[in-house]
Parts: C-alpha cells; structure tokens; sequence
C-alpha cells in the first residue's frame, strides 16, 4: 500500500469549537468582570498587584460557574474542492456595489451566508464529548439570536478551516 493510500484512509475533517452565549445577561456580567480586571491592571502602586489577583480570582470564578451556559458549536470543514466551491457559489455578492459588505468583498462572495450554509450542513452541536446536529429549524433560531460578533467569529471560523493550506496549519512541521 502506498504512502497516499495510507495517508486518504485516515481523511478527517478540520474543525474549530466556537463557544457562543445567546444569554445577553451573562454577557455583560461577564464583560463587566473583565473590564475590572483590565481596570485593576492598569492601576500602580502597592495595592495593584492584590486588586488585579481579586478581580482576576472574581473572573475566574465566574468562568467556572457558568461554563454550563455557553453553547459550543463545532465548525468543520468542507471536503474536497467541490463542496466549498459550491457553497461559495450559492453565495454570490449582490450586483450593487453599494450592498456589498466590504469583508465579503475582498472574498467575492457573501461570506456570511457560505458560513451560515457551512454551518447548516456540516457545524455540530457539543454536549460534553457528544455531537449533535441540530435541525434546519433549530439552525434558523439559533442564527436569529446570535449577536453579531458571535456570528462574526462563526463566520471565521468557517472560512479559517476552509480557507487555510495544511503549511499555514502546520507551518515548520512540514519543513524537512
């Protein structure tokens, strides 16, 4: 058996765990506990270092608590040329320059709506180690309460396991 034969038996796909929030109310506690500790950092003197620690050991805390609340969701990659290609070309940009979202522009095509299809076929759902794949319905609930910048590293997700060479991912290990 040859090296690439070898090699094609073992095909994965890519993937990237996005943790998405959809409860507003946390996202703000949570953005306030970090706003102190990046307050608590830049303040001098000799009660910085136990203020920084006390703000950090609150965000921590927090973390832990409410680790049960963000929704993991697993983006994996297309296989081979054509499945990537045709949701790019299912998303083309709209014929008027003026609607184009310039990020999608440098793209050529709707990069939001290739990432929501990616997402529809092929993301997954983590409970625990356990995948799940939610139906077209649950997608469509999930994609009207999302915030945008949780979106927004969705859709990167989406194009960073698309769109990066095995030499990006794995850089100087492929140096011989």
């Amino acid at each position: 058996m040859s090296r690439m034969s070898r090699a094609t038996e073992r095909v994965s796909r890519r993937y990237k765990d996005v943790p998405v929030v959809l409860d507003g109310a946390l996202v703000v506690q949570h953005d306030e506990l970090l706003r102190a500790v990046l307050q608590a950092g830049m303040k001098t003197g000799r009660l910085a270092a136990p203020n920084r620690a006390s703000a950090q050991k609150a965000l921590d805390e927090w973390v832990e608590a409410h680790r049960e609340d963000a929704l993991t969701v697993r983006v994996y990659a297309c296989l081979g040329l054509q499945e990537w290609k045709l949701i790019r070309l299912k998303n083309p940009l709209p014929k008027d320059a003026a609607k184009q979202d310039p990020g999608a522009a440098r793209y050529g095509f709707d990069i939001t709506g290739a990432a929501v299809d990616a997402l529809e076929k092929y993301g997954r759902v983590l409970d625990g180690e356990e995948e799940e794949q939610p139906g077209q319905d649950e997608w469509a609930e999930f994609f009207r309460s999302v915030g945008n910048a949780d979106m927004t590293a969705l859709v990167n997700a989406v194009i960073e396991v698309n769109g990066s060479t095995t030499e990006q991912s794995f850089g100087s290990l492929l140096k011989a």
